[in-house]
């Protein structure tokens, strides 16, 4: 019988608490700077990777989440300022409820999620980046 070869238990399980800690940290401090009105480009970059990460796990049945939240996380990416004097990117404040939400629901499919999982959701995410698409969840026409 030819198939793929059997997943290994560590792809089967969830990431280990340290490195989904690690990952979170990491989430939660471009959110501070950003929210802060002291982000950089690279933390912008991981606020929106963790959105575009975090909807295509949900697609991957790891959470449940309408496409209304999406278009609203979408709304919030559009909303950041940037200074372009200093080079400083900010959240608004009226965001910040949104963007918690968000981080709080990847840190949830973090937990939860199969390494195996997140490493597809990675890979659907690297050829999003090539595509011509302005977000994962935007329907696709005919």
């Amino acid at each position: 019988m030819h198939g793929k070869k059997p997943l290994s238990k560590s792809m089967l399980l969830p990431g280990s608490p340290a490195s989904v800690q690690d990952r979170v940290l990491r989430i939660h401090l471009a959110l501070a700077a950003l929210l802060a009105g002291k982000g950089n480009g690279h933390q912008l970059a991981v606020l929106i990777e963790t959105a575009y990460l975090t909807w295509f796990l949900c697609d991957a049945g790891v959470c449940h989440a309408d496409h209304a939240d999406f278009k609203d996380v979408e709304r919030m990416i559009g909303n950041t300022t940037h200074d372009t004097d200093l080079d400083l990117y900010a959240l608004r404040e009226d965001d910040k409820a949104l963007a918690t939400w968000l981080l709080d629901l990847h840190e949830r499919q973090l937990r939860r999620a199969p390494v195996f999982t997140v490493r597809k959701a990675q890979e659907r995410l690297a050829h999003f980046a090539r595509s011509e698409r302005a977000a994962p969840w935007q329907r696709v026409a005919g």
